[in-house]
């Protein structure tokens, strides 16, 4: 869970963490939560906004510690959702730098049709 707000991480029943567990120096392994759904695992959210900036710094660094993250703890799963927060960002786009395929649920309204869009551009 990516979103500052914590949707995801508090929509599975979860508690946000008090650091996001990708600036944390562990594996991620240890920090995934399994939730009431059988084989969805959660990497809970935090509401830090430190966590945030620093996750979406431009800095190589930084910018490349999802992708990382995902091609070393996560290759035992068959999917991997990354929830982002509603915006083109910073943190928005290291997430769809890291990713393969994107997946952008919207209510059939215009201005979410305008967001549909900008990220089609941005993409």
């Amino acid at each position: 869970d990516l979103d500052p707000q914590c949707n995801a991480t508090t929509g599975l029943g979860m508690v946000p963490t008090q650091h996001h567990p990708l600036v944390q120096r562990r594996p991620l392994a240890e920090a995934l939560c399994e939730t009431y759904t059988p084989q969805l695992n959660l990497l809970p959210g935090s509401r830090s906004f430190q966590d945030v900036d620093r996750l979406a710094r431009n800095e190589p660094s930084e910018s490349s510690t999802i992708e990382r993250h995902l091609a070393s703890g996560m290759g035992g799963y068959e999917f991997v959702l990354i929830d982002c927060p509603p915006s083109l960002g910073s943190l928005t786009q290291t997430a769809l730098a890291a990713s393969t395929e994107v997946l952008m649920p919207i209510q059939c309204e215009y201005f979410a049709m305008e967001g549909l869009s900008q990220m089609i551009h941005v993409i």
